[in-house]
């Protein structure tokens, strides 16, 4: 897995806007969009797909893994006219970020955790050495 916790997607964020991962995306053509993507515009990509994430709305679960639905004042779930029940929506929960986003960047990168580990060391060497310094 490239990012670990699960929980911290501001700290997983602000690795992939300041950090230099960017610099390993492959460059490839995508038949969708007709045109070569990766490396130059990536940093651009990278943007666009926390902003989507962070935009999201999705199904909400319950701790057990049951989907919420609407309910009638009297406890049963609300049916539409198709016959199914409707889904409570909300925003996706940091975690479902991080997992998402991990899969989209093995989907732009070759062995992201081994270049994951080398731009971490860069990154939080220059930070901690930003908050030594006092800047």
């Amino acid at each position: 897995m490239t990012w670990r916790k699960k929980e911290d997607w501001d700290g997983y964020k602000d690795f992939l806007l300041l950090s230099d991962i960017h610099t390993e995306c492959q460059q490839r053509y995508d038949y969708r969009l007709r045109r070569y993507v990766g490396g130059a515009d990536s940093p651009q990509r990278i943007k666009d797909k926390i902003a989507e994430l962070e935009g999201e709305i999705d199904r909400q679960y319950d701790e057990d893994g049951n989907l919420v639905v609407f309910r009638e004042k009297d406890g049963t779930a609300i049916i539409n006219r198709s016959g199914s029940t409707i889904p409570k929506l909300g925003k996706i929960s940091s975690s479902d970020k991080v997992s998402r986003m991990n899969g989209w960047v093995k989907g732009q990168m070759h062995a992201p955790t081994k270049k994951f580990r080398s731009h971490m060391f860069t990154f939080l060497y220059r930070k901690r050495l930003k908050e030594f310094k006092g800047e």
